[in-house]
């Protein structure tokens, strides 16, 4: 996949930017947008997410992938003299906002060999940014964690590193620090064309409190999120399964806000959030609330690598079936003693390692699904 120039975030066209390595019937989508939803310059990109009928797509101006650009190097303070290592995927926000916010400034941008082929041992990262005296990048947790577990320290030259795409907990956050990494805790979605708020110190990443960038307005309904601004997407499409026919969707009120998935804290005037989890993060289970979030931060805290699964249960209401990778039930016995009664997991299923996708984020749709195979 070819790397955005600096002139593309002004062409006109669809760009339809997909995982090379996932089976997505595409055909006729970017006529559809241009036809049907009446956009002339636009990138479309898979969510992690699926419907009844398949992959879920979200439809980016690329007008609001340059304001994104914008807000983010503004929150930032980028400069010119800033230089990038890229090494997201360009079919993920994640990956291709590196290049918008570069051609605003005219950055370099280095690239690895292949995004989608991460170096586990980190070497090849380090190598890159010590070679070519990077001061920016971006990450995943999972990429994060990695580095950490391989006790590489930071190249002097990197003065931040953007952490998205999934919550970190405190133990990796806090070695992370100590080994010298720089980061910058964000909360985003690809509906957002990237971060919607960004902390730029050691306090906000063990904190979790992250500044609201300019550019967005957030408010909660109860503590779900809504957001509203110049960067946000202008819809869904999905194909309807029976007749093949492409959809559109635009989950966006008259007043411009955007109802997510995710629960927040707001504090400090609405100029900062906290990440809770999503709206289907809690369920319950012996009559009380559980939050699986809790749960899995607690098998990260002990030093283990799995996600937490809520099964419907007559008598419980959910029990919890936890996938690790390397571990065992006396692993999570050891878990179970830092939570209430009904909180627990009851059940453990061990693989060699869990899917991941292409951006390092455990792939939980895939692996639920042969969870609710295994123990049906």
């Amino acid at each position: 996949m070819k790397l955005p120039r600096p002139e593309y975030w002004h062409e006109q066209g669809i760009d339809v930017r997909l995982n090379p390595r996932v089976a997505f019937d595409s055909a006729g989508l970017a006529d559809f947008v241009r036809v049907e939803m009446g956009i002339s310059s636009a990138i479309v990109l898979a969510t992690s997410g699926t419907t009844g009928s398949g992959p879920k797509f979200v439809v980016l101006k690329k007008s609001a992938m340059r304001a994104s650009a914008h807000s983010v190097n503004t929150h930032l303070g980028i400069t010119g003299d800033d230089r990038w290592l890229a090494p997201l995927t360009l079919f993920h926000v994640g990956g291709l906002g590196i290049f918008a916010r570069a051609a605003l400034l005219k950055n370099e941008v280095v690239t690895v060999t292949d995004p989608l082929r991460w170096d586990k041992t980190g070497a090849e990262f380090k190598q890159l940014i010590r070679d070519h005296d990077i001061s920016l990048t971006a990450l995943t947790p999972t990429h994060l964690s990695d580095l950490v577990a391989h006790s590489l320290e930071a190249p002097a030259s990197l003065r931040g590193i953007l952490i998205g795409g999934g919550a970190m907990n405190e133990s990796l956050t806090k070695r992370a620090i100590e080994l010298g990494w720089p980061i910058w805790s964000t909360y985003g979605m690809t509906e957002t064309c990237s971060q919607i708020a960004t902390g730029l110190d050691e306090q906000s990443a063990l904190s979790g409190w992250a500044t609201i960038l300019p550019g967005w307005e957030v408010r909660t309904e109860g503590d779900v999120c809504l957001v509203r601004g110049e960067a946000l997407f202008s819809g869904y499409v999905t194909r309807d399964a029976e007749s093949g026919q492409w959809i559109a969707d635009k989950p966006i009120d008259d007043g411009g806000w955007f109802r997510t998935g995710d629960r927040i804290q707001l504090r400090h005037d609405k100029s900062e959030l906290s990440f809770l989890g999503r709206t289907d993060d809690l369920v319950k289970s012996l009559g009380e609330l559980v939050s699986i979030r809790k749960l899995e931060n607690r098998i990260q805290d002990c030093g283990m690598v799995g996600v937490v699964f809520a099964i419907p249960d007559e008598r419980r209401g959910h029990r919890f079936v936890a996938v690790l990778e390397n571990g065992s039930q006396a692993d999570i016995e050891i878990v179970n003693e830092t939570l209430a009664p009904f909180e627990r997991i009851g059940e453990v299923i061990v693989v060699d390692e869990l899917p991941r996708t292409a951006v390092g984020k455990i792939a939980k749709g895939e692996l639920r699904q042969q969870v609710v195979s295994r123990i049906s």
